[in-house]
């Protein structure tokens, strides 16, 4: 299930990285970076902020089955944001639905098709949810 906002397949922003590692159930590995920790297990990456010490977005990909709203998964396009929701917005790489904070879309690159590279028929890559900004 994703939860702008809020949760990913049952991982929820805010947790602390204690409360992560507690429910991953398998071999997960651990970057630092200037921001923080960023923590990869099978199809999910968690951020974990060195501000705050919680979880401040979680991404998942390929493998990943969930779907926003029962409709729109990994493999769907821009079209289907735009039929079932109305519409999005591109905010530098990620796709965003302007009706729900905290959640966020990245596309699959197709390096043959550079010159006639069309946003709105490549399909969904990664499906991230975030703390928006107004709750940090």
């Amino acid at each position: 299930m994703v939860v702008p906002g809020q949760s990913l397949a049952g991982f929820e922003l805010g947790w602390s990285m204690e409360q992560l590692v507690a429910r991953l159930d398998g071999f997960f590995e651990v970057q630092e970076s200037p921001l923080g920790k960023i923590v990869s297990y099978r199809n999910y990456r968690f951020w974990i902020s060195a501000e705050t010490l919680a979880v401040e977005q979680i991404s998942a990909k390929k493998g990943f089955e969930g779907k926003f709203m029962e409709k729109v998964g990994l493999g769907s396009t821009l079209k289907d944001l735009e039929e079932h929701f109305g519409g999005w917005q591109e905010d530098q790489d990620v796709y965003l639905l302007p009706d729900f904070e905290g959640l966020c879309f990245e596309l699959a690159e197709d390096d043959e098709l550079d010159s006639e590279w069309d946003a709105g028929r490549m399909p969904i890559e990664v499906i991230s949810v975030f703390v928006p900004l107004a709750q940090v």
